[in-house]
């Protein structure tokens, strides 16, 4: 018996590297109870439902949000209800990053979402929309935008630094925004707070749709023809933006030798399936093959 266990172990380990590894399954939330649990926690989540918020929703943990086209809005009278300064649906602080897929942020007394002093807030699907004071408060910290809609709020994109605030207020352009029924300006830089002596960066990853740049004294969005989608207000003179464009990597020209090490080194870290599903079959076989032994010598 013991030489048959043994035998079935020997297969499950050498059957065990070829399994895979499986992702993290989102935690279901249906509630604001839920929902501020995972914003105190961190990790990842799935709405199941439209949910509406007794108070603003603010993390300084990652957190990933699949919203399955949900949407997240205050209670009634949240201008007045919610006290403090923070009356946006949902803010990122500090070192964090919330990531925001396929959900609609809606109403929000301030405004839909902000990156507070070097969070981080990624929109990915996202419609964010009759919102008071506007969508994205970049309030020194960081926003990167792959697929936004702006509908109806007051104002669009705002770059600001709050009393208090150290970071540097960045927006990464990774794929396209789009502004709909809205009167404020789609960029705003709060000159107020961006004065002359401070700095604002923007950039674009290597693969994003729209581009981001500094056009004379205003922050300019262009379409992939070059015509300009979006642009801000004015600047104040010496105002400095900071433009990074990711440029794409060139593999150097491996030497002779060198091919030749990394073809050994493939052939030892990748082994080709086939050799792989030999391998499971052999040991298989084997196993069987000392289990039957066993069996014998036991009757």
């Amino acid at each position: 018996m013991k030489k048959v266990l043994l035998s079935l172990f020997v297969c499950a380990f050498m059957v065990i590297p070829f399994m895979g590894v499986k992702a993290e399954e989102p935690t279901p939330v249906s509630d604001y109870a839920g929902l501020k649990a995972a914003m105190d926690n961190g990790g990842v989540y799935s709405l199941t439902g439209d949910i509406v918020i007794d108070a603003p929703l603010e993390t300084d943990k990652d957190v990933t949000i699949f919203g399955n086209g949900h949407t997240i809005k205050p209670m009634e009278n949240a201008d007045t209800a919610w006290p403090g300064p923070n009356k946006s649906i949902i803010a990122a602080r500090f070192t964090s990053t919330v990531t925001l897929n396929d959900v609609v942020l809606d109403g929000a007394p301030k405004y839909g979402a902000q990156a507070y002093n070097g969070g981080h807030v990624v929109l990915n699907g996202v419609v964010i929309k009759n919102c008071g004071y506007g969508a994205i408060s970049i309030n020194g910290g960081t926003v990167t935008v792959k697929d936004l809609v702006m509908d109806s709020n007051t104002k669009g994109i705002e770059f600001g630094i709050g009393s208090e605030v150290t970071g540097v207020p960045t927006l990464v352009m990774d794929g396209k925004f789009e502004v709909k029924n809205q009167t404020g300006a789609p960029l705003e830089v709060d000159t107020a707070q961006i004065t002359a002596d401070k700095t604002i960066t923007v950039e674009n990853t290597l693969d994003t749709i729209q581009t981001i740049d500094l056009v004379g004294n205003k922050i300019t969005v262009k379409n992939t023809d070059g015509t300009v989608a979006f642009e801000s207000n004015e600047l104040l003179e010496g105002t400095e933006v900071t433009v990074n464009t990711e440029e794409p990597v060139v593999p150097e020209e491996p030497t002779k030798d060198e091919d030749k090490k990394d073809e050994v080194k493939d052939e030892v870290e990748n082994p080709k399936t086939s050799d792989g599903i030999i391998l499971v079959f052999g040991a298989l076989a084997v196993s069987v093959v000392l289990a039957f032994v066993a069996k014998k010598k036991l009757a």
